[in-house]
């Protein structure tokens, strides 16, 4: 069987059911067409089988086989039950389909490894992903409005390097500026006390000068 003629839909750890995977068929409502296909199956621990026919719209019926099964590793939800999986097979393939359960156990090979990954995941994560068929292999894959929402953060200006260069820029001026004093003043060691004594002896000689005039 071809994935592009598969319908799947399970449920996770922390999720409830979801339509991982829609055949690449016309169909009007895929949700309408999921009930009407597994209506007569039950949520139980057994291997169920429900075949017919069902109009997927105005102009287009195929046969189909639908499944239900438990997880074959045993997975189970937070209240403890055992994931069942729902697989309906579309199209005139199936009436080439001897026995039900080796074709099963053959889609459930490719489909494994991806549910292993999604059955941690919180709901939130699976709703950010997409299953796309690419030949005879399932890939996991981004929702286009997270890559929107992705490239549109990355795009927002960032000032932070900024502010740490500027930050960068001025401690380095400061440091420059206290060694540049530092250096002349060993340059002049006696400076600054020429100069105090300079001052202080005009003003000495100023008050003998003006108490000789007295």
């Amino acid at each position: 069987m071809k994935l592009t003629t598969i319908l799947w839909s399970t449920r996770g750890r922390d999720w409830g059911f979801r339509m991982l995977l829609r055949p690449q068929l016309s169909c009007s409502d895929w949700l309408d067409a999921h009930h009407r296909m597994f209506q007569d199956n039950t949520v139980t621990e057994e291997f169920q089988v429900n075949q017919g026919n069902i109009k997927l719209s105005s102009n287009i019926t195929v046969p189909y086989i639908a499944l239900s099964f438990p997880d074959p590793e045993q997975r189970k939800d937070r209240a403890g039950r055992i994931i069942p999986h729902e697989i309906a097979l579309l199209g005139e393939e199936i009436k080439a389909v001897q026995d039900i359960r080796s074709a099963v156990n053959e889609i459930w090979k490719t489909l494994s490894s991806t549910y292993s990954i999604l059955y941690p995941l919180s709901a939130t994560e699976v709703d950010k992903r997409n299953i796309e068929v690419r030949g005879d292999s399932l890939y996991l894959v981004q929702k286009e409005a997270e890559i929107n929402a992705l490239l549109a953060e990355d795009k927002k200006p960032n000032f932070q390097p900024v502010a740490i260069a500027i930050a960068v820029i001025a401690i380095v001026a400061i440091v420059l500026m206290l060694s540049l004093q530092y250096l002349e003043q060993n340059r002049n060691p006696g400076s600054s006390p020429e100069f105090t004594n300079s001052k202080i002896s005009q003003v000495t000689g100023s008050l003998t000068f003006s108490e000789w005039n007295a």
